[in-house]
């Protein structure tokens, strides 16, 4: 017999805490694993799992102050249980205090010998006594919004209070679920009417073409639509680099960091037939994703590779490309509604860690260009060291790079800054926290 939904949530949390697992593929393993949980069980640990995560500090503060013990001093099962019960009293309104009171005891009664089910009892009941008083605005910002300290005063010294504290906020919200459609299959009415009839509602994006979002798309896999290579889920931030890249057809285009193919399968579109897009990455087992998305879609002016994009360039690639997209590593602090344990990891070591190598790409990127060609840089940060400052030192250290302001479709060109750059945020945009630059070789005089 499997485990409950609470049970198995409680154990992904074990698990991102203890081994330090990342809580989109803890998720993915357990609910794999756990055959026996129905769709809406299934919704209830993603819930459980992602909430708690987002709001991991501010439960621990809470655990804190009903216990008068601190965090490091409780066991890491009580501790799971603890922040999942409070989730469940303070933000799942679905949820009747008292029985998330009574099934964490429960839960605690099977684990360390049951010897910690009066304490969790306890503290469960202490916020629930709380709730009706409880005021998060009595909080530091970091704590109102679950962001380590130094982190959330390393967005400040850039952006300011106001911004800034928006800018968290939203990281505690759900994600939008959007899709692109699939050009080559079919058109974006069409896929409408497919997915009216599948139960789902879709609207046109706001910026990107080929974007819709949608209200009710569940059991993606399930789906006749999504079989038959209709869409791909993709983020419409991601579609607009793909966009501003600004891909031909007959096009030769080198994707530097693919996996697991939005992008790359969004540029084969563009690039038809007489085109090929070279899709390239560091992790071989994150090449069959690209393959994969590849096949449902149709595309078949693919060239997936196993690369490191922080090596030096073959002689057969310099020059080479029309096209150029580096979506770089980076810290991620633009998807934090969808990851939301990348804020806990962050740290001026990594942070300095990821510039170096963000800088090392971009000099292999732009040297893969022919003279006239194009690259995009992007991430999913919103760390001007990542973005802006990455982009200036390209432009420095290499005379003939030169950064585009001009020749985009009207709705990118409306999001570009006076800067050049485009920042792409959660709580202006509705998208995840992209940001893009378009660069351009000058050709040979």
């Amino acid at each position: 017999m499997g485990l409950s939904a609470r049970e198995t949530a409680v154990q992904i949390l074990h698990d991102i805490e203890e081994q330090g697992a990342f809580s989109n593929l803890a998720l993915k393993k357990a609910l794999w694993e756990q055959k026996q949980l129905d769709q809406r069980d299934k919704n209830l640990v993603t819930a459980l799992v992602y909430g708690t995560e987002k709001h991991k500090l501010t439960i621990d503060h809470m655990i804190e102050e009903a216990s008068n013990r601190r965090i490091s001093r409780i066991t890491s099962w009580t501790l799971a249980i603890l922040r999942a019960g409070i989730f469940q009293i303070m933000y799942l309104d679905k949820v009747p205090s008292f029985a998330a009171v009574n099934e964490s005891v429960e839960l605690s009664k099977t684990k360390e010998d049951g010897k910690a089910s009066g304490f969790v009892n306890g503290v469960l009941r202490k916020v629930v006594r709380s709730k009706e008083t409880w005021d998060d605005k009595a909080l530091p910002a970091h704590l109102r919004y679950s962001v380590p300290k130094k982190l959330f005063d390393f967005v400040l010294s850039f952006y300011g209070e106001e911004w800034t504290e928006a800018f968290f906020a939203s990281s505690l919200e759900e994600a939008p679920m959007t899709l692109r459609c699939n050009t080559w299959n079919t058109d974006k009415n069409a896929l409408k009417t497919r997915l009216a009839l599948e139960g789902v509602e879709a609207w046109d994006g706001l910026y990107a073409s080929q974007c819709l979002h949608t209200r009710g798309l569940q059991q993606i896999a399930l789906m006749s639509s999504y079989r038959d290579g209709d869409f791909i889920i993709q983020d419409e931030g991601a579609m607009l680099s793909v966009e501003m890249l600004g891909v031909e057809r007959g096009h030769l285009v080198l994707d530097m960091c693919a996996a697991p193919g939005g992008k790359t399968t969004h540029m084969a579109e563009h690039a038809g037939l007489t085109g090929r897009v070279v899709a390239r990455d560091i992790h071989e087992h994150k090449l069959q994703l690209i393959e994969d998305n590849a096949t449902r879609l149709g595309l078949h002016n693919i060239l997936v590779e196993l690369h490191d994009g922080l090596k030096e360039l073959e002689e057969e690639d310099q020059g080479k490309y029309d096209r150029v997209l580096l979506d770089a590593p980076c810290s991620g602090l633009g998807i934090l509604r969808r990851k939301p344990d990348i804020k806990y990891h962050l740290s001026p070591k990594k942070f300095h860690e990821l510039v170096q190598m963000q800088k090392r790409m971009i000099l292999h990127g732009f040297d893969a260009l022919k003279p006239g060609g194009t690259m995009v840089y992007t991430t999913c940060t919103v760390n001007p060291r990542e973005n802006s400052q990455v982009v200036e030192y390209l432009l420095r250290e290499r005379p003939e790079a030169g950064l585009d302001k001009n020749g985009l479709p009207e709705s990118i060109q409306s999001l570009m800054g006076k800067d050049g750059y485009i920042q792409l945020w959660p709580h202006v945009h509705h998208t995840d926290g992209f940001f893009m630059a378009k660069i351009t070789k000058k050709e040979e005089s």
